[in-house]
């Protein structure tokens, strides 16, 4: 989630940064480096390189990087790189550089980003996590690390009552409901569950289904092979929704195995060790300055009756 903010935080701001800088990727350049493949003049002569351009696109994350593989990808991200590039210059020549308020917030962007590295260097990069450790953690939060009963079903939904009716007594009168099921998603009748497997739910927990409870109780209520003795009405999202299933098979519930969740645990015991590095490094700075609150002084806002003026009072 951190990670997240930061990237969210970087991108909502990196164009505050470049304004309240002075220098820019493109400054005057009467020999560029590299092969260009845009050029400008905005006081001087500016030029963009494929190596820049790369190099940038190489940085990204893998899902956007993938996107620029394709030369008209690249040729928009060019584009689109030349126009930042003009607007930052007309910013600038706005004096929006020297703006307090974006001074301001590139200030504190600074600070934040100074103590997000600090962070890493004094912290997650001193974090070991040991076998031992995942396997004492594991074993003290078994109960999380459970797999719940799962169940499969052969399932028919229909939003049509009397459709459902019609099926219902067809699988009465011996018609087996996985060919019924099958017709039905071949034909796009069947809209729930397993709908686009011809019924065939897959393996998955009841529980999951807590806010369908006509659903859930039904599947509670049978027994393996058995097929509901009634069609379930299940209301979804206000449109009734007309169930009819098998239980096919049930998967006990079981306890995972350590190798099965290793890379959870290990994920777990390096949050708990990192909030106990962080802790004993936040103590360490305060001990080394003095550290010393005074919330005596901070003063107690006033109650609500205490908040009146003369003139609400003249005014009762």
């Amino acid at each position: 989630m951190k990670r997240k903010i930061h990237i969210a935080l970087f991108i909502a701001i990196a164009s505050i940064t470049m304004l309240a800088t002075v220098s820019f990727s493109t400054k005057d350049s009467s020999t560029p480096q590299g092969t260009v493949i845009a050029e400008y003049e905005w006081g001087g002569k500016h030029y963009i390189t494929l190596e820049e351009i790369d190099k940038e696109i190489s940085e990204m994350p893998v899902y956007r990087r993938d996107r620029y593989k394709k030369k008209e990808n690249k040729e928009e991200y060019l584009k689109d790189k030349v126009e930042e590039k003009l607007k930052f210059h007309a910013a600038e020549d706005a004096g929006l550089n020297k703006d307090p308020d974006i001074t301001k917030k590139v200030e504190e962007y600074l600070h934040q980003l100074m103590i997000e590295k600090l962070a890493e260097q004094e912290i997650d990069n001193r974090i070991q996590v040991s076998e031992d450790e995942m396997k004492q953690y594991y074993e003290g939060h078994k109960s999380e690390y459970v797999e719940p009963e799962k169940v499969r079903l052969t399932c028919i939904t229909m939003q049509d009552e009397q459709r459902a009716k019609e099926v219902f007594e067809r699988i009465k009168e011996g018609e087996d409901i996985a060919g019924v099921a099958k017709e039905l998603s071949e034909m796009q009748e069947n809209v729930g569950p397993g709908g686009s497997n011809n019924g065939d739910t897959d393996f998955f927990d009841p529980k999951s289904y807590s806010w369908a409870e006509a659903f859930a109780k039904a599947i509670s209520d049978l027994g393996v092979g058995q097929i509901t003795p009634e069609i379930v009405v299940q209301d979804v999202r206000g449109t009734p929704n007309y169930m009819i299933f098998r239980k096919e098979e049930i998967k006990s519930e079981r306890q995972k195995e350590f190798d099965e969740v290793k890379s959870d645990v290990e994920d777990e015991v390096r949050k708990e060790n990192r909030k106990k590095r962080l802790n004993e490094w936040v103590d360490g700075l305060r001990a080394q300055t003095n550290f010393k609150l005074y919330p005596e002084k901070i003063p107690v806002p006033p109650k609500a009756e205490e908040k009146a003026t003369p003139e609400a009072e003249q005014a009762k």
